[in-house]
């Protein structure tokens, strides 16, 4: 049965675990194009530290991977591994060696998917050793100023005393209401008297008229 590849034990690899190019490249401190031309055999790592961060991400046997990429085993002490990478060892699902198989379904797909899109030439990418991120310091929370509250006091409604609490303004209007009455009955008997005068004068008038006719 035939060996797999470099560039597709890495797919395999990426794919099983669930890693996108974007994100094994920043794991690796490459470009993901670096990736891409990886995984479709155009080039291939050089540099062992590479090779070494990129075994630890994937969870291939440092020697396996040396082979298939054609570069020189030699063990020595293990490369620090960036706290990126840490962190993603510890979040992904574990795995072995890279089975010496024909390739899944998902890498098949995968390999026609890139072929159709646009790649860019990676062959004289300069070799970069993988980027170690620095923890950066949390900033400090700081809690919102509380702003000042301003209370205002609803005025207070004074309740005017009525007429009828206060002796003397009843007193007062009792007589005003009195006099009011006396005049309009005043008025009523000047009315009347006037009313009985205009009919006397009007019954005058009319006899006085008829006797004219008369004569």
């Amino acid at each position: 049965m035939a060996r797999q590849s470099f560039g597709r034990t890495v797919r395999y690899r990426r794919t099983k675990l669930g890693l996108s190019q974007t994100r094994l490249a920043e794991l690796v401190g490459r470009s993901a194009a670096t990736i891409r031309a990886w995984e479709a055999d155009r080039s291939v790592p050089k540099d062992p530290q590479v090779l070494t961060a990129l075994a630890a991400v994937l969870g291939v046997d440092e020697q396996v991977l040396h082979e298939k990429a054609g570069v020189p085993y030699e063990p020595g002490p293990a490369v620090e591994t960036s706290p990126t990478i840490e962190q993603a060892l510890a979040t992904i699902a574990p795995g072995g060696v890279v089975e010496e198989t024909s390739p899944t379904m998902e890498v098949v797909a995968e390999s026609l998917a890139d072929e159709t899109e646009e790649t860019e030439d990676t062959d004289g990418e300069p070799e970069t050793p993988p980027r170690r991120l620095r923890a950066v310091p949390r900033p400090a929370q700081t809690r919102p100023v509380a702003e000042p509250t301003t209370t205002t006091t609803s005025p207070v409604l004074v309740r005017e005393a009525s007429y009828l609490e206060d002796p003397a303004q009843r007193q007062f209007y009792k007589i005003r209401t009195l006099g009011s009455v006396i005049a309009l009955i005043v008025f009523a008997l000047a009315l009347l008297w006037a009313m009985s005068r205009g009919l006397e004068s009007l019954a005058s008038w009319w006899n006085d008229f008829f006797s004219l006719l008369r004569l």
